[in-house]
């Protein structure tokens, strides 16, 4: 066997060296390259004349070519005459318009009389569409057949082309490089390379052991490779790996010599971590740390830290802490981790870090686009569902030719000569990926570090068919990276989100009434995708992107969490129970009633979209909402019963349920404007405050009213299966929508800010079926998340405190005692069959107080009902009014028994409670409780199904419906 597999267990790598044969060895020589013209012959010719052998060169002598802008105007193209042109274009240049040639009747290109440089090409064209009458202008671009690039060994690199196998490289150069972009190689450190060295900047030598270090040191500023050979090893020789590794992400191309990189322009950060026999995962983790930008006790501060972090090492074992911490503080700082999966051909879930979260883990795959096999028993391409996708990683065990060619050094031990040679291993494929990536960065700069893998997995190529170590999305990922795919869905994004100024988002969430029929498809083939998956086995990929998983992460039915439940609908639920770690991990972590309400949910749609947009296979799909308050009428695309898919066959449509109420389905009722308004919760002043009111009123509220029975009975008006309606989802959408809304009037104000909050993690499944753990603080707002709301609806309107209707909430009591806090209006109440009215009890002495109150624009008023319970599921809703006594009376908000588990239900709960309470703002109507002293107001309980114009006069009084008490809270 020419070339075997070689084991480097103890250095954290394994790489693949030639043993037994001559190697694929290719020193430097000006002998044998080619300059890149257009033919043998006129290579000879323009030798023999001493021409130069550039293309620049050439393309110096061509004939120059007047500028030309193409211009399309609104009206017809020839009502416009030159000297408006002029007139236009004087603005910013002295050029002027030579003439105009017709090319529609309103579109014309726009000949300048000079040549001009292509920045004042781009003003003048820019002054030009400024112009009313313009619809565009553009300046004109050469564009260059794609051509391979002359570097003499590029005909040996399988992995750039464009076959079954290959990442497509060539043609993603047309829009980018990965100019600039910094990649940071955590290896053994660099060796000066003739076809590299153009693409490195400084770096730093971390290893800390001087035994192990190779040069006599602990770390400093040098990151050179001494040579890595271990003593211990059957033969042992240095392995040069990071200097493969760097080769293959940014090897100097068309440079007439040796190797293509996969991103040419990008900057390599050389980073030594690895030594002798290996190295210190201490170490590693500084410098994952350090690469991104953290500061280090010790080490200088990184000046230019890495969007780009590629760790081509590893080791079996769990994902220790300082690993785990060290890559979410590189994600914190913005950073991306590549991490190759291992070649011991097993399930990468026993390696690390490759298992560590948040990492881009990284399959190998061959020239035939298989699962890579490196030679032997347990020799291979690590797989299973942790791995993100696949790249090329060779075989070299098959033949030389058949794997990785990149840079390195012809030294055994110590350092030699400049070199090239053939490896395999995933430590080959990962740094595919990670300059992938780098190409783009360049072409969407202010893309997230998430929405990185989002494009390099939405992108990449399905796996070829083969006899023989098959991959599929369950064992090597979405597929194989794809250059050229990933740029141009990365060049689209950049186009889309518009101004590279931080801040400035592009995706938009939409209203589901604002979908284009594209998008409507998109949507109903996620949802039909998601739902096809229920079935799949349990510890499967797809089982965890299921419409079934989502709602059981949401509250699922098992045993301790409150299953099963029953109502209309729920025939065919069927009830799970966590069964193994991702399920326990993820099933059952809804937050209602908590802080985290808004927090989680924002993090939980999120992940959803994105597993969404897999199933869809449409990676611009967006989570649209429905603005219930503009349009309490059920949106057509959740009422229709079939559509017609992409096939042209007509197909039940998944977006409908028909347990919900049936007059909602038919499009002939609507929802109340009393459960559907946000308006109270608006005009709260505090987070905590806000997420308490919105959460009742209107999402509870809504919860409750869309289906038959009302809660906590039908899939919408349970927490275990509410998320098991398509309209679930869209409803959520619209609450964090509101919840946007309310920030942006002081974001940095009323976002969350206490530190628990923002470290509390929470474990969701990402789009590959991967489980993820994420910290609340790096998903708590949508600039982090890359998405906004589209203008259209617009945000509510708070309600409007009438300085006459204020009252001070401050209130001094008799001898300084303090301020009024709680004033007990009502005790233990039962409410009955149609409308209660409860009298209130304020205390004279208070109600003086009250009275003889000034007005104030500063605190805030709530009546809080508490304890409130239900022997069983009332059916309805009640509107809750505050009343004067002589008929008037102000509406405060809505009592909905969403969330609310039965003391019937024995110990089962999911995330509900026995007893409930709900507050509601009377800021604005607390005048009824004090303006007259001899009146006794009252709080009034009307049922209603939350339906508009309908009410349950006959509500069922076995229900039993009662509180313990409503207290008025005082907020200075």
């Amino acid at each position: 066997m020419c070339a075997l597999l070689r084991s480097m267990t103890r250095k954290h790598v394994i790489v693949a060296a030639s043993l037994g044969c001559a190697p694929l060895l290719l020193t430097n020589s000006a002998e044998g390259f080619e300059p890149n013209l257009n033919s043998p012959r006129a290579r000879t010719a323009a030798q023999a004349a001493g021409q130069p052998e550039t293309r620049a060169a050439a393309e110096a002598q061509a004939v120059p070519v007047l500028p030309r802008i193409r211009v399309k105007y609104r009206a017809s193209a020839t009502t416009v005459a030159a000297p408006a042109l002029n007139a236009t274009v004087a603005r910013t240049s002295d050029a002027r318009v030579q003439r105009t040639v017709p090319v529609t009747q309103s579109i014309a290109t726009v000949v300048l009389d000079r040549a001009v440089s292509a920045e004042e090409l781009g003003r003048i064209a820019s002054s030009i569409a400024q112009s009313p009458d313009v619809e565009y202008a553009v300046p004109e671009k050469i564009e260059r057949a794609q051509q391979e690039p002359d570097d003499t060994l590029f005909s040996d690199q399988w992995d750039l082309l464009d076959n079954a196998a290959g990442i497509h490289a060539i043609p993603a150069w047309a829009n980018s490089t990965g100019n600039d972009v910094v990649v940071a190689v955590l290896d053994t450190g660099i060796r000066r390379h003739a076809d590299l060295s153009a693409n490195l900047i400084d770096g730093y030598d971390f290893v800390t052991d001087s035994s192990r270090s190779n040069d006599t040191d602990g770390r400093d500023g040098d990151p050179s490779d001494p040579g890595d050979w271990c003593p211990t090893d059957p033969n042992p020789m240095s392995s040069w790996h990071g200097t493969h590794v760097a080769g293959t992400i940014a090897a100097v191309t068309n440079n007439h010599e040796g190797i293509a990189g996969v991103a040419p322009d990008t900057k390599i950060m050389p980073l030594r971590v690895l030594g002798q026999c290996g190295g210190s995962s201490f170490d590693i983790a500084d410098a994952i740390r350090w690469a991104a930008g953290a500061p280090l006790v010790g080490v200088p501060q990184n000046a230019r830290p890495a969007q780009i972090i590629n760790l081509s090492l590893g080791g079996p074992g769990e994902c220790d802490s300082d690993y785990a911490d060290a890559i979410l503080e590189a994600r914190r700082q913005g950073a991306i981790v590549v991490v190759a999966a291992g070649n011991s051909d097993s399930d990468s879930s026993g390696f690390r870090p490759a298992n560590c979260e948040g990492v881009i883990s990284v399959a190998a795959t061959n020239r035939l686009g298989a699962r890579a096999s490196f030679g032997g028993f347990g020799r291979g391409s690590n797989f299973g569902r942790l791995v993100k996708l696949a790249a090329p990683g060779g075989e070299t065990f098959v033949s030389l030719s058949n794997g990785i060619l990149s840079t390195l050094n012809d030294g055994v031990r110590g350092p030699g000569n400049d070199s090239y040679e053939a490896y395999q291993g995933t430590s080959m494929a990962a740094p595919h990926v990670a300059a992938v990536a780098a190409l783009i960065y360049q072409a969407y700069p202010t893309v997230e570090p998430d929405e990185v893998l989002t494009i390099l997995q939405s992108t990449s190529k399905p796996f070829p068919g083969v006899t023989t170590r098959q991959c599929d999305t369950s064992l090597c990922g979405s597929g194989i990276v794809n250059g050229e795919a990933a740029v141009n869905e990365a060049k689209q994004r950049a186009t889309v989100a518009g101004s590279p100024r931080p801040g400035i988002l592009g995706a938009q969430r939409k209203s589901i009434n604002a979908l284009t029929a594209k998008e409507l498809m998109s949507l109903r083939r996620g949802v039909a995708q998601m739902m096809s998956w229920n079935n799949s086995p349990r510890d499967s990929a797809e089982f965890r992107r299921s419409w079934v998983y989502w709602a059981n992460m949401h509250a699922h039915f098992g045993p301790q969490c409150g299953g099963p439940v029953r109502g209309a609908g729920m025939a065919d639920v069927q009830s799970f129970t966590a069964g193994n770690p991702a399920e326990t991990a993820t099933w059952c972590r809804c937050e209602h009633g908590t802080e985290y309400f808004l927090t989680w949910h924002r993090m939980y749609l999120w992940y959803f979209e994105r597993v969404l947009q897999a199933a869809s296979r449409d990676p611009s799909l967006r989570l649209p909402y429905w603005d219930y308050a503009s349009d309490p009428t059920l949106p057509a695309a959740y009422r229709d019963a079939t559509y017609t898919d992409e096939g042209g066959n007509t197909v039940p449509n998944p977006l409908r349920v028909d347990a919900r109420r049936t007059v909602l389905n038919d499009g002939t009722g609507a929802l109340s404007p009393n459960v559907s308004s946000a308006s109270a919760a608006m005009s709260s002043p505090t987070y905590d405050s806000f997420s308490s009111s919105i959460e009742q009123t209107p999402h509870g509220a809504v919860h409750c009213s869309l289906i038959e029975g009302s809660c906590p009975n039908g899939l919408m008006g349970a927490v275990p299966s509410s998320a098991l309606d398509p309209i679930f989802y869209a409803h959520h959408t619209n609450i964090d929508r509101l919840y946007d809304c309310w920030l942006k009037v002081d974001e940095e104000g009323r976002s969350p800010s206490g530190q628990a909050h923002l470290d509390t993690e929470f474990t969701f499944v990402d789009s590959d079926g991967s489980t993820v753990k994420r910290r609340v603080g790096d998903m708590l707002s949508l600039s982090q998340l890359g998405y906004s709301y589209a203008t259209g609806g617009g945000c509510p309107t708070t309600i409007a405190l009438a300085p006459a209707e204020r009252i001070t909430l401050a209130q001094a009591a008799p001898n300084g005692a303090g301020n009024v806090a709680n004033i007990e209006l009502v005790g233990p109440t039962q409410l009955l069959s149609g409308v209660t009215t409860v009298k209130v009890n304020v205390p004279s002495a208070q109600r003086e107080r009250l009275a003889s109150a000034e007005a104030t624009p500063g605190g805030r008023a709530v009546i809080v009902v508490e304890g409130l319970q239900a022997d069983v599921s009332p059916g309805v809703l009640y509107n809750v009014y505050l009343s004067d006594g002589s008929g008037r009376r102000e509406p405060i908000g809505v009592i909905n028994f969403f969330n609310l588990t039965a003391p019937s239900a024995g110990t089962h709960r999911a995330h509900a409670e026995s007893t409930r309470s709900f507050t509601f703002d009377v800021t604005n109507v607390l005048h009824l409780l004090a303006a007259d002293a001899t009146a006794r107001p009252n709080l009034v309980f009307e049922p209603t199904t939350g339906l508009a114009n309908e009410s349950d006069a006959m509500a069922s009084p076995q229900a039993n419906v009662r509180f313990e008490s409503a207290l008025l809270v005082l907020d200075p």
